[in-house]
């Protein structure tokens, strides 16, 4: 009799084995996303995009509509809310993820890319806002401008403006050729600047990581004011501290607590 229990035991911690390990598997799979939205973007004047964990590109299309679409891997404890809409004359753009479970035991982690393909033409303003993911903007003209991620890496590159603004907490900002003021700041990481010229306004702050800007011309009419706690300056090979070029009618403010300053030509 107790062997008989003793095997009747073992067959159901058997079978209680097989299915934990089948619900582990399936917990332990990534889940395969492709969604595509497409609006009308005649109208469209503003644009506000809003994203939890992914990685964001805009890309401008000769085209008159525009298309978000979303791509990569999904955990499976995780529901996703995707929305894409005008509003008025605003293009508002949702990504989020939510647990489904108030424990997630699953390994996988999610990988998803958000893709929008706006029709080319100016816009008045443009914010996009990302919480762990890195951002890339390209060829695009926005009159005003503002790109935030809390982890992750911001390139903006060739982008017609008159205000930009750039935050960071952990990730290297990459801007290069994007006209406008320019006002970036980063926690952890680098800033980097690439530019046709330097008369115009600039603000960059830096808690760790170095600033360094390469400009194709000298500046004519820029006051440089710098800053640091730990690091060098170099202001084109020739200050090592503030510097006023011609009038000094646009203020470049350059500051670090930890890393180097360093503008070349």
């Amino acid at each position: 009799m107790i062997k008989k229990i003793s095997i009747l035991a073992l067959a159901l911690l058997l079978i209680g084995g097989a299915g934990s390990a089948l619900t582990f598997s399936k917990a332990n799979t990534a889940l395969l996303v492709s969604e595509e939205k497409e609006v009308s973007a005649v109208n469209v004047k503003e644009i506000q995009l809003e994203t939890d964990n992914a990685a964001v590109e805009i890309i401008p299309v000769k085209d008159s509509a525009a298309k978000i679409e979303v791509t990569g891997k999904q955990n499976p404890d995780y529901t996703l809310d995707f929305e894409a809409d005008v509003q008025g004359d605003t293009l508002v753009v949702k990504l989020d993820q939510q647990q489904r479970k108030w424990f997630n035991f699953s390994f996988i982690f999610s990988s998803l890319t958000l893709k929008v393909y706006l029709p080319e033409k100016t816009y008045q303003s443009m914010r996009v806002a990302n919480n762990n993911g890195r951002v890339e903007l390209g060829q695009l003209l926005v009159k005003k401008l503002n790109v935030q991620t809390d982890n992750g890496q911001i390139d903006l590159r060739d982008i017609v403006s008159d205000d930009v603004t750039v935050e960071a907490d952990n990730g290297k900002i990459s801007i290069d050729h994007v006209e406008g003021a320019l006002k970036g700041r980063v926690s952890n990481g680098n800033i980097k600047v690439l530019t046709k010229d330097l008369d115009r306004p600039i603000q960059l702050k830096n808690n760790n990581g170095s600033i360094v800007i390469q400009t194709e011309t000298g500046p004519t009419n820029a006051r440089f004011e710098v800053h640091k706690d730990n690091g060098e300056i170099n202001i084109l090979d020739q200050y090592s501290g503030n510097a006023q070029f011609g009038k000094g009618e646009n203020l470049i403010e350059l500051t670090t607590n930890n890393g180097k300053i360093e503008v070349t030509k």
